[in-house]
């Protein structure tokens, strides 16, 4: 008895999530594409002895059980290597002709392994029910090779469509605004610690610099204003003169004087020299 309907005429949606299994086509359409042959090979069952009652009256619904099964049993083993083919075939895009190559030795490999895969299960059936299962040679091969090329294509095409689709991923709540690390300033043995909008300026003193903080502190530190600069730029610190280093959003107010440069006002009264040297930065402000 030859080969009947098949059960790969799975119309649901593509391949699934995994990368190992599924090639990663999204989970939900490899699951909908696995229960397409169930579903056909339901309908089928149903369809064959509702019109064919003699095959129920002779005993042997059986084997229109055996028929169905095998064949959706079959096609969802063979989803992954389906799934495999149209991840590679996508990878391989713009190349249509790669692409095209791909699916028909896709085309060609499902239909032997699908053929032959149902054919070794019903012999099986057959064998276990004391009879023996003819698939019907050369012809029944030919018979099936186009319904397999048109499961392959439907099942190859969703699970492409599934591949391509844009992807859009949950949001990523925005975490709350952390607080600015301190910054510390070591001054011989001790240690003060500044927000970066507690320092209100940094000048030079000699082999020192002098950190100008909010809360009055005027501590020393054993460094040059050009390593201090290098350490607050990225903090929106700029340079106003050559020995002022300057919290810009500090700046409550600016003022010219009659030598062409101008006089800094931050925030607390604190007054900072702006030379003409460093007008660009000034203008930043």
């Amino acid at each position: 008895m030859s080969g009947d309907v098949t059960g790969t005429n799975g119309e649901g949606p593509g391949a699934g999530g995994s990368d190992g299994v599924t090639s990663g086509v999204p989970a939900a359409a490899f699951l909908l594409c696995a229960a397409a042959p169930i579903l056909f090979a339901g309908l089928n069952v149903w369809t064959r002895l509702h019109d064919q009652p003699v095959l129920v009256a002779a005993g042997r619904t059986w084997e229109v059980v055996a028929w169905e099964v095998s064949s959706a049993a079959v096609t969802i083993l063979l989803l992954p290597f389906v799934a495999r083919i149209a991840y590679r075939a996508v990878a391989a895009l713009p190349g249509i002709g790669r692409a095209l190559a791909l699916h028909l030795a896709g085309i060609v490999a499902f239909f032997l392994l699908h053929v032959g895969g149902f054919v070794l299960i019903r012999s099986a059936v057959y064998a276990a029910m004391g009879s023996r299962y003819r698939f019907g040679g050369f012809g029944a091969w030919l018979y099936e090779l186009p319904k397999d090329a048109v499961s392959y294509a439907i099942l190859a095409a969703v699970m492409t469509v599934a591949l391509l689709r844009p992807r859009t991923s949950a949001p990523i709540p925005e975490a709350p605004d952390a607080p600015p690390a301190a910054i510390p300033i070591r001054e011989g043995s001790r240690t003060h610690y500044a927000r970066p909008d507690e320092i209100l300026a940094v000048s030079s003193a000699g082999n020192y610099v002098e950190w100008h903080l909010e809360d009055g502190r005027k501590p020393l530190t054993r460094a040059s204003l050009a390593a201090i600069e290098a350490q607050l730029a990225p903090l929106g610190f700029i340079r106003t003169h050559r020995s002022w280093l300057v919290n810009r959003r500090r700046v409550t107010a600016i003022a010219a004087t009659r030598s062409g440069d101008h006089q800094l006002t931050l925030a607390g009264g604190v007054t900072v020299p702006g030379s003409r040297r460093y007008a660009a930065a000034l203008e930043t402000l």
